[in-house]
């Protein structure tokens, strides 16, 4: 004990001089990051210092960018530029510390045997468990990245299924929205940049706890037969289209023909004509019926099959055939 010879030796000083020891005036304190950091601390206050260390010191690592005297200063590109830690492999390997040890970093010994670990789970979010910045994550994990751990269960359940699919909400009027100018309502983008319509837009717009409760079967019963083809279900002809305009009964309009009378754009009298004039196709149909109409309303015709769902044009076509 050479610093007590050195800084009092009588029976009377020794209390103040034990009290003025330091730690580094008793034990060797460069083989341990604790006792490094508490070598100016003394005897009488080392309780307290110890209790205010904090847990990145003890795990080894280096407070960088603070206002402490004396603090080293990061300048590795892909750093903070706030404080934070480094963890040092080698003097050339240095790296950020982040996530959930970061967290810990930042507490003291005293916090953490306090429920301190307890608070760090509490406000811990994915992202600082999983790297949801890695390339080929799962777009449900990137969404998630900010959400905390505790309540990921609701987020999941609040999740729209486009997110899980990959596609990107549009015009939504949220900050950091996207904006579409080719079409100004919301809708939902794929990896590409294409519109995504039918029935993969009506599953985007669904929850996924929709889809774990029945959303699948609201979906379907809502299914168009225009959903159909813009989701490449099935591909169609122009005298397709016009076969569909006809069997849907969606359009009013009719002519007197001389030698049939009155002609509607429907299928039984679509194949009234054709019982006689066998060569006559959906289109020529179509047109006949249509051939003092407005343009704009013979469009409209043409498209209105489009609007009904799957199961009434089943119904419409059984009822007319029956």
């Amino acid at each position: 004990m050479q610093a007590l010879k050195e800084k009092g030796t009588t029976v009377s000083e020794l209390g103040d001089t034990i009290n003025d020891l330091q730690l580094q005036d008793v034990i060797d304190t460069s083989a341990n990051p604790i006792l490094d950091s508490l070598k100016e601390s003394n005897i009488n206050n080392l309780a307290t210092d110890l209790n205010n260390v904090s847990m990145g010191v003890a795990m080894g690592y280096t407070h960088v960018n603070t206002d402490e005297e004396g603090a080293e200063t990061c300048t590795t590109e892909g750093h903070s530029s706030t404080p934070h830690w480094h963890e040092k492999d080698s003097e050339s390997n240095i790296t950020e510390v982040k996530g959930i040890y970061a967290k810990v970093a930042d507490k003291t010994i005293n916090d953490m045997s306090n429920g301190g670990m307890k608070d760090i789970m509490a406000e811990l979010t994915l992202g600082e468990v999983v790297d949801t910045t890695a390339d080929g994550i799962s777009p449900i994990l990137k969404e998630l990245s900010t959400t905390k751990v505790n309540a990921l269960g609701t987020a999941l359940n609040d999740m729209s299924m486009g997110v899980a699919m990959g596609y990107t909400h549009v015009n939504t009027g949220e900050e950091g929205s996207e904006t579409c100018s080719t079409n100004v309502g919301q809708h939902w983008h794929d990896s590409d940049g294409n519109e995504v319509k039918g029935i993969y837009a009506k599953i985007a717009d669904k929850k996924l706890s929709e889809m774990s409760s029945g959303g699948m079967n609201g979906i379907m019963e809502g299914l168009t037969m225009g959903d159909l083809v813009d989701s490449g279900v099935i591909e169609l002809t122009p005298n397709d289209e016009c076969t569909l305009a006809i069997l849907s009964g969606e359009c009013n309009h009719t002519i007197n023909h001389p030698a049939y009378g009155t002609l509607g754009c429907n299928v039984t009298d679509y194949m009234k004509y054709k019982a006689i004039d066998s060569t006559a196709t959906a289109t020529t149909y179509f047109n006949l019926i249509h051939s003092a109409t407005e343009e704009a309303d013979k469009t409209e015709c043409l498209n209105s099959w489009q609007k009904i769902t799957l199961k009434d044009f089943m119904a419409q076509i059984l009822s007319a055939l029956g």
